[in-house]
C-alpha cells in the first residue's frame, strides 16, 4: 500500500513537472487587438456578419479582409465599432433598423 502511494507521489510530480515545462514553451500568443475589438461588439454570436461568433469577426477585422455588415442594438456598440473601423481604415456606413443599427464596414 505505502508502495502505491509512494508510486502516485512520484507519477504526480513527473506529469506535474511534463505540465509546467509544456506550459512554458508551448504556449500561444493571443493578439491583445483582437480581445479589444471582441469586447466593442454585442457578443451575440448570432453569425449575421458571416463568421461563427464575434471573436471571429474581431480577428477578421483586426487582421484587414474584406467588407462587412455588422448589426449592433446600442449606441455604444455603434460608437465603438464605428471607432475601431475607422482607425483601422475601413469607410463606414450606418442604417437604423428598428432599434438596431446596420452598420457597413468596407476597406
Amino acid at each position: 500500500m505505502v508502495a502505491a502511494i509512494a508510486m502516485m507521489i512520484v507519477l504526480g510530480a513527473v506529469l506535474g513537472f511534463g505540465l509546467g515545462i509544456a506550459d512554458k514553451y508551448l504556449k500561444v500568443e493571443v493578439d491583445e487587438r483582437v480581445e479589444k475589438v471582441t469586447e466593442m461588439l454585442p457578443n451575440y454570436n448570432c453569425g449575421g456578419c458571416g463568421y461563427a461568433g464575434c471573436s471571429g469577426l474581431a480577428d477578421a477585422l483586426v487582421s484587414g479582409e474584406k467588407a462587412y455588415t455588422v448589426m449592433v442594438d446600442n449606441v455604444t456598440a455603434k460608437e465603438n465599432v464605428s471607432r475601431f473601423a475607422l482607425h483601422q481604415g475601413y469607410k463606414v456606413s450606418v442604417k437604423e433598423d428598428g432599434e438596431d443599427f446596420v452598420l457597413t464596414l468596407e476597406k
